[in-house]
């Protein structure tokens, strides 16, 4: 979270570009975040950091039953498509 007098100065995609970029030196080839839908400002910098949009996902939980879906936005790149799988799998 960005303290609103810090907001719109270009921390969030140096974060994560920070934190990618740690992570790729470590060996990690993918990181999968959960940015709100309507959370454009959150978007963006995910996006200007580098990362890209790969799918929807929608999370519902009735009456103790949790139910996960995800929807792949366009086409998927390889990679991307068996992290997807994996999440998806965890997630069931």
């Amino acid at each position: 979270m960005t303290g609103s007098n810090y907001r719109g100065r270009g921390i969030a995609p140096i974060a994560w570009a920070s934190i990618a970029q740690g992570l790729q030196q470590e060996g990690v080839r993918t990181i999968i975040t959960k940015v709100e839908i309507d959370n454009i400002p959150s978007r963006r910098a995910v996006l200007k950091a580098g990362f890209h949009e790969a799918a929807l996902m929608d999370f519902l939980k009735i009456v103790g039953v949790s139910r996960v879906r995800m929807v792949s936005l366009g086409e998927i790149r390889e990679q991307d498509r068996d992290v997807l799988i994996d999440l998806h799998t965890l997630a069931a």
